[in-house]
């Protein structure tokens, strides 16, 4: 594989990454929230409860699964469609909230 092809995968890995840690610690759509709650429920009192609370904590094990579903797919073009579409809607998310003028309060 190329460089480019590297840095590539190396850039949705982190967007992809960084999408799906939002999603499961912060975001509040309603079936994910659900999960998480009955999650820290069950887990409540224990260091597992952590993982949805700790951005640092869950995007390792986050990463290492979206790096695993790439290598163990051989980088397939539907690991390329999924993590990008993930990684994209991420920057994409960024850029309209930071977008606009300032008085759009």
């Amino acid at each position: 594989m190329s460089v480019f092809h590297w840095l590539a995968i190396a850039t949705i890995v982190i967007t992809a990454s960084a999408r799906l840690t939002r999603l499961l610690i912060a975001d509040k759509f309603p079936p994910v929230k659900w999960v998480r709650d009955h999650y820290e429920n069950a887990t409540d009192g224990t260091s597992w409860q952590l993982l949805t609370m700790c951005p640092y904590c869950m995007s390792f094990w986050v990463t290492a699964l979206v790096v695993a579903s790439g290598y163990f797919s051989g980088w397939h073009l539907v690991w390329w469609l999924v993590c990008g579409s993930l990684g994209a809607s991420y920057l994409a998310a960024i850029m309209v909230r930071f977008d606009g003028d300032e008085d759009d309060d």
